[in-house]
């Protein structure tokens, strides 16, 4: 029993961390989901042992110890810290500065070339992973236009094999001619293969 339960906290521990962190970076900057399966899996495996690392001789000490028999609450608030808030923080961490570009800038600061976005796909992937809200002009193939707000509510399709995108508001133009959100529009479904372009304005 002892056993058992000791495989289970090992594959939690080397599991859930990594996908706690790759989720978190999600918030705030690009992943591709379209590597294979195993490389997937070898990021998570990656990001669970970089957050592990520094807890190791921790757990090294409640395993000598016997920390499951004698100290159990410690050993749950162990298991629980270093598998869900502080891999969450450093995958914030990380989004935040792929978001900024500091890897890259790092990298070129101290004197390796890289490839611009290499690791975004792209062009749609990369625009729409950082969108600030702004106003959007969509020109679609029978030759009209439909404008709209992109904002928090809007929703950008990262599946390459279904493109297409929600705007949460959609523009209406009064008799002077000015341009208004219709206060009854509640968003607009459009495919990617129905529009020839997307033009961005800020707000």
């Amino acid at each position: 029993m002892l056993d058992a339960l000791v495989t289970t906290v090992g594959i939690v521990l080397f599991v859930v961390p990594g996908y706690v962190w790759r989720s978190a970076e999600n918030y705030f900057a690009f992943v591709n989901r379209r590597v294979p399966w195993e490389q997937q899996v070898l990021g998570l495996l990656t990001r669970s042992f970089l957050a592990l690392m520094p807890w190791m001789a921790i757990y090294h000490a409640a395993w000598r110890e016997n920390w499951i028999k004698s100290e159990t609450l410690s050993l749950v608030a162990l298991i629980f810290a270093t598998t869900i808030p502080i891999p969450a923080l450093l995958g914030a961490i990380t989004g935040l500065l792929r978001q900024r570009n500091r890897f890259r800038r790092l990298l070129r600061h101290v004197g390796f070339e890289v490839l611009e976005r290499a690791s975004i796909p792209s062009a749609w992937d990369y625009k729409f992973s950082a969108l600030q809200d702004c106003w959007v002009i969509l020109t679609l193939k029978n030759g009209s236009q439909i404008r709209g707000f992109a904002g928090g509510r809007s929703y950008f399709s990262s599946d390459p094999d279904a493109r297409d995108l929600y705007l949460e508001s959609v523009l209406t133009v009064d008799d002077n001619g000015d341009l208004n959100v219709n206060p009854q529009s509640e968003g607009i479904y459009i495919r990617l293969d129905e529009i020839v372009s997307i033009e961005f304005l800020k707000l």
